[in-house]
């Protein structure tokens, strides 16, 4: 078994694929490395692959007036970029930087394509699909707290207990808007 086929293997999404259909994976979608501090991706940059996390972590932040605002990590295991394999031609909606020496395969929808039978190729659109799930149930709570602030008179230009610039400033802080 090759390295990247036994990383593959211990990546939960992965743990009832046979080897045979890592090892396609793997042989179809090319390792790239990273540096610690290389800019994987750069927001507004075409986004036009996706990366899967085999080793190393990064760090995915956004530009927001007067510096960058951190949105989270990506650990191994994790697919960062995942929009370019639904969106041709999308812009990256954030910057990616690698905070530990990193590996990855470049997962690009060619491959998707190519291999859209393949059992890790199948767990991995699961994977994202569930990625996807969180990330708008997440939205919507903040949204909905959003809105109860509001609604309560925390969030408000007229309100003596304003926080914010109110709900349109609220939603940019929220979205790495400038407001």
């Amino acid at each position: 078994m090759n390295k990247v086929v036994e990383r593959l293997s211990q990546v939960q999404m992965f743990s009832a694929v046979p080897e045979i259909s890592l090892a396609e994976l793997a042989r179809l979608a090319p390792v790239v490395r990273f540096r610690k501090g290389d800019a994987v991706f750069r927001q507004g940059d075409t986004a036009d692959v996706a990366l899967l996390v085999l080793s190393g972590k990064m760090s995915a932040s956004i530009a927001v007036e007067g510096g960058k605002k951190t949105l989270g990590t990506i650990a191994p295991g994790e697919v960062v970029g995942e929009q370019a394999l639904f969106i041709p031609s999308g812009k990256r909606s954030a910057t990616v930087t690698a905070e530990d020496i990193s590996q990855c395969l470049i997962i690009s929808p060619q491959v998707v394509d190519q291999a859209f039978r393949n059992p890790a190729v199948v767990e991995l659109e699961l994977e994202l699909l569930r990625s996807l799930v969180v990330r708008i149930r997440r939205t919507n709570d903040s949204l909905q707290d959003l809105l109860q602030a509001q609604r309560e008179g925390r969030i408000g230009a007229d309100s003596p207990k304003a926080t914010k610039k109110g709900l349109l400033g609220s939603l940019g802080g929220l979205f790495g808007g400038k407001k």
